[in-house]
C-alpha cells in the first residue's frame, strides 16, 4: 500500500463496550520486543542470541476530538474506556491491532481541542494459548522443571568442608529475609523446612544434590503464602542481592547460578498467584513486568562477569546449558502471561485543568463523594497534594484519578 492510500484510512477505536470512536489521529510510534536468551561460551569469542516469538507491540496513540463538543466526546469516550474487553485500534500506519490501553492521558487546556494519549499494548486472545491447566499451574510445573535442572547443574563441581561453613551462614542470610512473611500459623513449617536445609548441607560433600533440593524447598516455602506479592517479591530480590556478596571459587559461582535461578523462579510464581488488591492498576502489572525483567536482566549479566581467562583452567565456569533454557522458559512464559492480569484492572486517568478548582470539586467529579470522605483522602494521595493546595488547584495542573 502506498503512502496516499495509507493516510486515507481511518483512524478509529473500537472500544470493549462496542462504541467506535473516530478521532483525529496524530503521528505514531511503535515498539516490538522478541523474547530472547543469550548465552556466553568461556572459550567461545561472542555471543549465542537465541531468538524466539515476537512479544506484543507497543504503540504510542496521540489523537485529539476537536470541535464545540470536545469535552462531551471525550467524556463519552473515557466512560467506554471503563469496560475491561480489548480494543480494536484501525490505524492509517500500522493497520487494524487489538489490545490493551495502559493508561488514558487528557488534555482539555486547549479549548475546543481534547487531547487524549494512550500508551497501547498489542494483545492475544485472552482464550489463547489453550491450557488445561491455569496460568498459576503451568508456572509452578516449570518452575519445579527449572529448579530440578538447576540443582543438577550445581552439582557438577567439587565442594570442599569450607563451603558447608559458607552455605550454612548463606541459608540463615535467607532465613533473616524471609522469615518476615511467616505467621502463627506457616511458622512451626518454617522453622521445619529451615531445620532440614541445614542439616541436608551438612551432608554437602557426600549427597550435594539432596542438599541443594532441600535449601530449594525451603526458598519455596514462602512462595505459597498468602501474602501481597510486594512483600514476597520484596523478600526474595533481597535475597538475590545478598547471594552476590561472596562469591569467589567455581563452587561458589555453581551454588549462585542455581540458588539465584531458583529464587527468580519463585518470583514468577508469586507474581503468577497474586492475592486480592495486588494488581489494581494497569501500571501496577507493568511495574512488576519491568521489575522480574530487570531481576532476569542483573542474574544473566552476573553469570557474565564470573567468566575468567581461558588459561585459568582451575577456575573455569560456563552457565549449565540444560539449567539456563529451562530458566528462560519460565521467563518469557511468565512476562508473556502477566499481561493478562490487566484485564481486570483499572487504569490511571490523567487530566489537565483548564481553570482553578479545588480538592472537594474535583474528587465529586472524577470519583464521587462519600459518608466518610475517603474519596477524599485517596485523591489528595494520588494527587500528592500538599497544605498549600488544599485549598486551591491552579490551571494548568496535572490532576491522575482511577476508574
Amino acid at each position: 500500500m502506498i503512502w496516499e492510500q495509507r493516510i486515507e484510512t481511518r483512524f478509529s477505536i473500537k472500544t470493549g463496550d462496542g462504541n467506535i470512536y473516530y478521532p483525529l489521529q496524530k503521528g505514531g510510534d511503535k515498539e516490538r520486543e522478541f523474547n530472547t536468551s543469550t548465552f556466553e561460551f568461556i572459550k567461545v569469542y561472542g555471543t549465542l542470541v537465541d531468538r524466539k516469538k515476537p512479544q506484543g507491540a507497543r504503540y504510542n496513540l496521540v489523537f485529539y476530538f476537536e470541535g464545540a463538543n470536545n469535552i462531551d466526546q471525550a467524556d463519552e469516550f473515557e466512560i467506554s474506556c471503563e469496560d475491561p474487553r480489548q480494543w480494536t485500534v484501525t490505524h492509517p500506519f500500522y493497520g487494524t491491532i487489538v489490545g490493551q490501553p495502559l493508561s488514558i492521558r487528557r488534555d482539555d487546556s486547549s479549548l475546543n481541542i481534547t487531547e487524549i494519549t494512550v500508551p497501547f499494548f498489542e494483545s492475544i486472545s485472552p482464550d489463547y494459548p489453550f491450557s488445561n491447566f491455569s496460568k498459576k499451574d503451568n508456572t509452578r510445573d516449570l518452575q519445579r522443571r527449572t529448579a530440578t535442572a538447576l540443582a543438577s547443574a550445581a552439582t557438577d563441581v567439587s565442594y570442599e568442608p569450607v563451603d558447608i561453613q559458607k552455605q550454612n551462614a548463606t541459608l540463615q542470610i535467607m532465613s533473616s529475609e524471609l522469615s518476615n512473611l511467616a505467621d502463627n500459623s506457616t511458622y512451626a513449617d518454617f522453622q521445619n523446612a529451615l531445620n532440614g536445609g541445614l542439616a541436608a548441607i551438612d551432608s554437602l560433600l557426600d549427597s550435594p544434590l539432596n542438599a541443594i533440593g532441600e535449601v530449594q524447598n525451603f526458598l519455596d516455602l514462602p512462595a505459597t503464602y498468602i501474602r501481597a506479592v510486594e512483600a514476597r517479591v520484596a523478600s526474595y530480590e533481597a535475597i538475590l542481592l545478598r547471594l552476590k556478596e561472596s562469591v569467589e571459587t567455581v563452587a561458589d559461582k555453581k551454588y549462585y547460578e542455581a540458588m539465584a535461578g531458583t529464587v527468580l523462579s519463585l518470583i514468577s510464581v508469586v507474581l503468577l498467584s497474586p492475592i486480592t488488591g495486588d494488581y489494581v492498576l494497569t501500571s501496577d502489572v507493568e511495574y512488576y513486568y519491568n521489575r522480574l525483567t530487570s531481576l532476569y536482566d542483573d542474574y544473566l549479566k552476573t553469570l557474565d562477569s564470573f567468566e575468567v581467562s581461558v588459561y585459568d583452567v582451575s577456575n573455569a565456569y560456563i552457565p549449565d546449558a540444560t539449567a539456563q533454557q529451562e530458566l528462560s522458559t519460565l521467563m518469557n512464559y511468565s512476562i508473556a502471561n502477566l499481561y493478562e492480569f490487566t484485564f481486570g484492572t483499572k487504569r490511571q486517568r490523567i487530566v489537565v485543568l483548564t481553570k482553578d478548582s479545588n480538592v472537594i470539586l474535583l474528587t465529586h467529579k472524577y470519583l464521587g463523594l462519600d459518608d466518610l470522605d475517603e474519596n477524599i483522602d485517596i485523591f489528595i494521595q494520588t494527587n500528592n497534594i500538599k497544605f498549600n493546595e488544599l485549598f486551591a488547584l491552579k490551571k494548568g495542573r496535572e490532576i491522575k484519578y482511577i476508574k
